[in-house]
């Protein structure tokens, strides 16, 4: 399931470089994109994509380069908990509803 896809545009926020990772995603720009999507914002953050997947999931197999394990990490926005977890190679933070 893909669930709900945004685009987002790099205009609010910068990745870290790490230069044996690549770009990574620190846990305060992590949460800034739960916040946005848990309120429907249409600000957005560049070539990151944000793809929602199925409720209760707190590690999430992506299907790039044969499978990757995204650990996801608990966020609480708005009175919900959502777990998210942001991809390097395909630069998609996967959001997943917690309740």
């Amino acid at each position: 399931m893909r669930g709900d896809l945004l685009r987002c545009s790099q205009a609010d926020f910068t990745l870290n470089k790490d230069t044996e990772c690549g770009d990574i995603m620190n846990s305060d720009q992590l949460l800034k994109i739960v916040e946005l999507y848990s309120r429907k914002s249409e600000a957005g953050f560049g070539e990151i994509t944000v793809t929602r997947i199925p409720d209760w999931k707190t590690m999430f197999v992506e299907q790039v380069d044969g499978g990757r394990v995204v650990t996801m990490k608990e966020y609480k926005v708005d009175g919900n908990t959502y777990w998210a977890g942001y991809s390097t190679r395909s630069q998609t933070v996967f959001i997943s509803l917690a309740g």
